[in-house]
């Protein structure tokens, strides 16, 4: 149950690090205002820049790019290792998820180690097995 909960969180996580790099890339569009994607936004919908947002946020939850939790049942969780692997998981995510709104995963990993059990992790559960690898 554990290593299946690890991939899970792994899984995430990487997804999440793709999709969040685009979204620094597209930071430098003039139009863009700076600010925080609405947490009812669908993680579909985000422009490049916003995506590298929620990316930065999303990874600022989990302790920054490249950290690792150690978490009371033993797994350890991490954050995307890079922006880029942040916006192509969100890329993914919300491509097989379109209904994912940005509240739903920034509530889930509020607390990174409750991931398989968090009444706020169910959308993000319910869409893992949809996105392709």
């Amino acid at each position: 149950m554990t290593r299946t909960i690890d991939r899970m969180r792994l899984r995430i996580v990487l997804l999440l690090a793709v999709a969040l790099a685009d979204t620094a890339a597209a930071s430098c569009d003039t139009a863009d205002t700076g600010a925080p994607p609405d947490r009812a936004r669908p993680l579909a919908g985000l422009s490049p820049p916003e995506q590298r947002r929620f990316c930065d946020e999303f990874n600022g939850l989990a302790g920054g790019y490249g950290a690792q939790l150690s978490c009371p049942d033993g797994s350890t969780p991490g954050a995307d290792a890079n922006q880029s692997a942040c916006v192509t998981a969100v890329q993914k995510i919300g491509a097989a998820c379109p209904n994912l709104v940005v509240g739903d995963v920034l509530d889930c990993f509020a607390d990174l180690c409750a991931l398989a059990t968090a009444d706020a992790c169910a959308p993000l559960r319910a869409c893992l097995p949809l996105v392709a690898p």
